[in-house]
């Protein structure tokens, strides 16, 4: 497929839906599948049977009745998330990340980036970070506590919580079928080329500083919401300003693989060894995890959200 106006709009905007670059994809159907399973088991409490499916869409479906069957029955739906999660512990999962569709799109997007820094020798470095793999469930309900599990993330940047290079991607699967009821996900376009802005803390999460989002607003054709289906890839830059628009469909079950990518051969994160968060370096005497708020204190705001 011909994706070189993706590319452009990457470059351009921060942010680009490659539609249908995982229809026809055995990787994403096998994933799906390998979810299913382990949905089923985690509910019922034994091995489960393969779903035999051929279809993405019906697959997708299986998949959310399953995943929502899994959560009638509390938080053990965290352990299938945990399976899919920094890192992805499913084979499959990785076959997904690494299969060439991706692959290639990532490869010439760092390509574009190194040619417009007047790096045309050399071919981009991969790696993932260690919380580089995320299964997201975007429910409409609540937890047994009564705490909304929509998971309505506020304006962030996904580098915070990755590190290891700011040259960085995050890419963002559908594996379920599209419904406007299931929200999304929605950018302020070009603010990633404001670079790594203020953050507020909060607990173990970041927040844009509402002076930064603010900024980039001025500068923005935004916010704008990224179209999305089953079958699509998005990918946007590690420093766009971006939050999650509500699931409202209690019917329904939003879910969503995103990975991380970086590019180490421009040499962004030498000054701290291409560490990424939770990466514990032996070489201290004292083990410690790499922390954005160690590493970029000028950047923590306090009091401001």
């Amino acid at each position: 497929m011909d994706y070189d106006e993706g590319l452009r709009t990457l470059a351009r905007e921060g942010a680009s839906v490659f539609p249908g670059a995982l229809s026809n994809s055995a990787e994403l159907l096998a994933y799906q599948r390998d979810l299913i399973w382990a949905a089923d088991t985690l509910a019922h409490g034994r091995v489960a049977e393969m779903p035999q499916v051929t279809d993405p869409a019906e697959a997708g479906a299986l998949l959310e009745a399953s995943i929502l069957r899994l959560r009638s029955q509390g938080s053990i739906v965290r352990h299938l998330q945990g399976l899919a999660s920094q890192p992805a512990k499913l084979a499959s999962a990785t076959q997904l990340r690494q299969c060439p569709n991706v692959l290639d799109l990532c490869i010439s997007v760092f390509r574009g980036d190194r040619l417009r820094a007047g790096l045309e020798d050399g071919e981009p470095i991969l790696a993932y970070p260690t919380m580089s793999d995320a299964l997201t469930m975007f429910f409409a309900t609540e937890d047994d506590a009564g705490r909304p599990l929509h998971q309505s993330l506020p304006w962030h940047q996904d580098f915070p919580y990755m590190m290891q290079s700011s040259d960085q991607l995050v890419i963002w699967i559908p594996l379920t079928t599209y419904d406007e009821s299931l929200g999304g996900v929605e950018c302020f376009p070009r603010s990633h080329l404001d670079g790594l802005v203020e953050q507020v803390g909060q607990g173990d999460y970041y927040e844009v500083a509402p002076s930064a989002t603010a900024r980039s607003a001025a500068h923005s054709d935004g916010p704008v919401r990224l179209p999305w289906n089953l079958g699509d890839v998005a990918m946007f830059h590690g420093f766009l300003q971006h939050r999650t628009i509500p699931n409202t469909n209690s019917d329904r079950v939003r879910v969503i693989q995103t990975f991380r990518v970086s590019d180490l051969s421009r040499g962004s994160g030498l000054e701290y060894n291409f560490r990424s968060t939770g990466y514990v370096d032996r070489n201290y005497e004292d083990p410690k995890n790499l922390d954005f708020r160690d590493q970029y204190p000028r950047l923590m705001i306090l009091g401001e959200a």
